[in-house]
């Protein structure tokens, strides 16, 4: 949690693909190994953002957290993250073939404290967090529909593209 509390990170230039591979690839491999998920990643394009890469690191880690605890009983597990723009914009979708979101949670999952995971150890700061990083990116994040329906989870973030 500490290093969600930094707020005096520099902006820089950085690429999507180096942040989406080194959490993806690098952060979490020995315990994607040990977990047995498979990791499918996709970047049509590779583009250099200019603002807080942290954040978007941040956010990241936070849907990574969210998908293992999902995952739990799944016997194949899948995490996916593809990212390409669209106009003006960069879209990356996150998902996983786990048990999926409450619908009756859906409207309210980024609200602050808001968990279903309480057993586990969350605190329902994560979606928040990860919305509030999104925002400071001048990005969006939303639950769309699963790739892997009729189960999974999938998120959309979108950030904007400087001209």
């Amino acid at each position: 949690m500490l290093s969600y509390a930094q707020v005096d990170l520099e902006d820089s230039i950085f690429s999507v693909s180096e942040v989406i591979n080194g959490v993806l690839k690098g952060a979490h491999i020995i315990i994607f190994e040990k977990e047995e998920i498979k990791i499918d990643i996709s970047i049509r394009d590779n583009i250099q953002l200019t603002g807080k890469r942290k954040f978007l690191e941040d956010v990241l880690s936070n849907l990574i957290s969210n998908s293992r605890k999902a995952l739990t009983n799944e016997k194949d597990k899948i995490i996916s993250c593809e990212s390409y723009v669209d106009g003006d914009k960069l879209t990356i979708i996150f998902s996983d073939n786990g048990h999926g979101v409450d619908y009756n949670i859906q409207d309210k999952m980024f609200e602050m404290f808001k968990t279903t995971t309480a057993e586990e150890g969350g605190a329902g700061l994560g979606l928040f967090i990860a919305r509030s990083r999104m925002k400071a990116l001048n990005g969006t994040i939303d639950l769309i529909p699963s790739v892997f329906a009729p189960k999974g989870a999938s998120f959309r973030l979108i950030i904007p593209l400087k001209k």
